[in-house]
Order: C-alpha cells, then sequence, then structure tokens
C-alpha cells in the first residue's frame, strides 16, 4: 500500500516534468505545442503594449539604424521607381537594390540624393565561392540563359524566362541578399527585406521594432507554412535584429551548404526561416498581427487585429496603386491600426492625403447594417469563411449572421443571383460587387472598436 501511495505521489512530477521538456521543443518540433496555442489563441500574448503612449524601451532612427533590403527581378524591375517614390519620405539612409540582374553605369535609380544599383545577387553569391565553377544544376543554367539574354539586350527573350522561371531564382535571393546587406551595411540595428510591390508604414514599424532588443536573436514577420518550418511570408516584409543577421552570416562554410539548398527550394523566404531555425532562431508567431500580406481593400481586418498596428501593404504591382497608396500614408506621423484602414477612401482617384483615425462613429452610417448594395464586405471565398444556401432575403442573412452565428461573423454578404449567405470572421474595405448586398454586425464591430478607438 505504501509501494503504491509513493508511486501516486511522484506521478504529478512525473507528469510536470513531461510538460516542461515539451514546451522547451522548439517551433518547428512537431510536438511542440507553442506555436499551436500561439495559433489558436493569439489573445492569449495580447497585451496591447502600444496602445499605451510611452517611448519603446530600445529607440530607433530609421535613417541612422535601419537597412532595408527591395527584392525585385528583370521581370519586375518597372516596379522599382514607383517603390522608390512612394518611400521617400522615410529618408532611408542605408537601402540596397537586388534582383537577378545588374544595372549598368549610368542606369541606376534616383532615391532621394542617392543614386542607387541593382545589384545581382546570384551573381554576388556564385562570385563569392559559395558555387563549385564546374556545378551543373538546372537553376544554375536558367540564370545563365537569362544572363545571356540580358548580355546581348534580348529583353523580349530575358522577359520570356522571368515569366517562366522567375520564380526559382527569386528562391536564391532571399539569403544571399541578407547577407550582402549585411556586409554593405554591418552596424545597424534591424534589418528589413521587402518585394518591390510592398509598401512600409514606417511609423506601425518603428513602433513595433522599438520593443525589440536588436542585440537578441530576433525575427519577426508573418508566419506561413506547415509543421516542417514557420516562415515569414516575404511579401509581408521580414524583419531580423542585428544580432540574428550576423548569427546568420558569421559561418562560410554554413552560408554555402544553405546556398547549395536553395537550388531545389520553391519558397526562398522559407529557406531563410529554415537557415535560422537551425541557429535556433524562431519566428514570433506572436507579433502575426502586425504583419499584412494584402491590398488596402482586401486586407482582412480580424477580432485580434483590428486593434493592432498594421506595417505593410503588398500586391502593390501598378505603379499607380503604389503611389495611391502613398498618397494616402506618406503623411501619417503616429502608427496605423487595422481598423484604421477603413477610412482609406474608396476611390484609388482621391485627392485625400490625411488618413483620419478610426472611431465607433464610422459604424454609425446606418448602410453598414441594413446592407450595402453591390458591394461586398467580406471577400473572396475560402476555408475561412461560411456560406448557407437557400437564403432568401438580405434580411435573413444578417439574421443568420447576428443571432445564429455572433462568435464567428463580422461580415455577411447576400448574393441575390445564388440566393446564398456569406459570412466571414472579418471585415475588408471591400469593393463593387454586381448583385450582392453586404453589411457588418454592427454591434460586434462597435464593441471591438471601442476597446481601443472610443
Amino acid at each position: 500500500m505504501r509501494r503504491y501511495l509513493r508511486r501516486l505521489r511522484s506521478t504529478p512530477a512525473v507528469v510536470l516534468l513531461f510538460l516542461i521538456l515539451l514546451f522547451l521543443l522548439p517551433y518547428d518540433n512537431q510536438f511542440s505545442p507553442r506555436a499551436v496555442i500561439v495559433n489558436a489563441v493569439p489573445a492569449l500574448f495580447e497585451k496591447r503594449w502600444w496602445l499605451i503612449n510611452t517611448p519603446g524601451a530600445y529607440p530607433v532612427d530609421f535613417s541612422q539604424d535601419v537597412a532595408v533590403l527591395v527584392k525585385s527581378g528583370i521581370g519586375t524591375k518597372e516596379r522599382i521607381p514607383s517603390w522608390l517614390q512612394a518611400h521617400e519620405h522615410m529618408e532611408l539612409s542605408d537601402l540596397l537594390l537586388i534582383g537577378d540582374f545588374a544595372t549598368l553605369p549610368g542606369q541606376e535609380y534616383q532615391y532621394r540624393d542617392q543614386r542607387l544599383p541593382v545589384h545581382d545577387v546570384l551573381a554576388w553569391m556564385i562570385g563569392r565561392g559559395y558555387m563549385a565553377e564546374d556545378l551543373d544544376h538546372p537553376r544554375l543554367q536558367k540564370y545563365y540563359n537569362l544572363t545571356r539574354a540580358i548580355g546581348r539586350e534580348d529583353m523580349d527573350a530575358a522577359q520570356e524566362m522571368s515569366g517562366s522561371f522567375g520564380w526559382e531564382l527569386d528562391a536564391m535571393k532571399f539569403l544571399s541578399g541578407m547577407e550582402l546587406l549585411y556586409s554593405r551595411f554591418p552596424d545597424k540595428k534591424w534589418y528589413i527585406m521587402v518585394d518591390d510591390d510592398t509598401y512600409l508604414i514606417q511609423p506601425s514599424f518603428k513602433r513595433l521594432i522599438e520593443h525589440f532588443n536588436p542585440n537578441r536573436e530576433q525575427y519577426l514577420g508573418n508566419p506561413v507554412g506547415g509543421e516542417d518550418c514557420r516562415f515569414g511570408h516575404g511579401g509581408s516584409s521580414i524583419i531580423l535584429s542585428h544580432r540574428a543577421v550576423s548569427h546568420l552570416t558569421s559561418d562560410r562554410e554554413y552560408l554555402a551548404t544553405a546556398y547549395r539548398e536553395s537550388l531545389d527550394e520553391t519558397w526562398g523566404d522559407k529557406r531563410l526561416a529554415v537557415a535560422l531555425n537551425r541557429l535556433e532562431i524562431y519566428i514570433y508567431e506572436e507579433y502575426a498581427a502586425f504583419f499584412n500580406g494584402e491590398r488596402p481593400h482586401t486586407s482582412k481586418i480580424t477580432k485580434e487585429r483590428l486593434c493592432t498596428p498594421v506595417l505593410s501593404f503588398h500586391g502593390l504591382s501598378s505603379s499607380s496603386d503604389m503611389l495611391s497608396v502613398s498618397q494616402t500614408f506618406e503623411h501619417v506621423t503616429e502608427q496605423v491600426l487595422w481598423i484604421d484602414l477603413w477610412n482609406i477612401p474608396i476611390s484609388d482617384k482621391s485627392d485625400n492625403a490625411h488618413l483620419p483615425k478610426a472611431s465607433t462613429s464610422l459604424f454609425d452610417d446606418p448602410m453598414y447594417d441594413i446592407g450595402h448594395e453591390n458591394w461586398d464586405y467580406v471577400g473572396r471565398l475560402d476555408e475561412w469563411t461560411q456560406s448557407v444556401e437557400d437564403v432568401s432575403s438580405v434580411e435573413a442573412c444578417k439574421q443568420i449572421c447576428r443571432e445564429e452565428r455572433p462568435g464567428f461573423c463580422l461580415a455577411w454578404t447576400w448574393d441575390s443571383n445564388e440566393k446564398e449567405c456569406h459570412m466571414s470572421w472579418w471585415i475588408i474595405k471591400g469593393d463593387q460587387a454586381e448583385g450582392r448586398t453586404s453589411g457588418l454586425n454592427v454591434p460586434v464591430v462597435k464593441g471591438l472598436v471601442r476597446s481601443c478607438r472610443p
């Protein structure tokens, strides 16, 4: 009997030890519960320190402390001038343009008082001896073919090649680009990587990174991927601290192995994360809500995001799109919350150069309650939306959202042609949608907004 009691008393200690060891597993371990918890209940980590009007613990001067890498390519190089123009107000001193081609002398791009060339980061990587001279790999051959087409000024062929396999070369730019950025600007506190169709909201970036110590290994971004690897989505921007990049680039043999692996990688942002994970540097899952991989009008404002700063927009591939967004945000001096996106002008041609802060009064318009005809606040339907068939009216759709699914539904859209009701746990600024009527779960939305913008 005593032996049984002793065994019983020791059971809690064994269970506790097991749980401790389980939580010490890295994020990318398939048995780790931490990433699952962060994904399932992001509100658990929400302290809203960004809403407190106090200086950050680690002040940042963007013109002195931050280096920015803009990733482009021969197929998208026409985006570079508008990106530079859209970000002139950031007054970036340390800016690097990379691609799968290099500009010739006299072809540099103008940014404020700087003339910036595009660096062929693949040529730079090969030139540093990371790839054996006799290495025969299909991806390298594609790059050499592209380089030869550019060399003979056959831009039609180069554009065709870029459209065919440019994504393969793009997968090799992330790690090499970060190494080149660090080699050019080794004394910066923070390193930011963006695509040439990504727009950065500087005050929101500043508010986030001032919360972190750059002398510790920090990896911030929009986490995507599966159990094998969680990685920051490149289009949403990737942020690495000085300590993280220093550690990543300190071992040439380690980098050489990672570069060879990039020859068979589909996603360069994943390859960068794998290289960081092997050094036990993992992405902060709980700060995913800050990052955005969508255009302004399709950005999904969820309960978790609504009162959180938004750092970026993605998919601004045309010059007019990039410059229109810049016109709205370039004069912003304070962090922009996701809910503030509701004040974005509906027309891209609007002359509004000021983005007012959102408040609950913004949703007093009865249109949000009774429904906005020929509009859609739900957006693209996917595995995260819910749909109900055989819904006969707008009022019936609104009732399903508010009364039957109030814990899920923030926005509803009734399709008059299909007689279907679509619901989402987010709201988007939206766009015209013929034959649809859309509205919001106004009481719930107002309650959420009231918690940060009364």
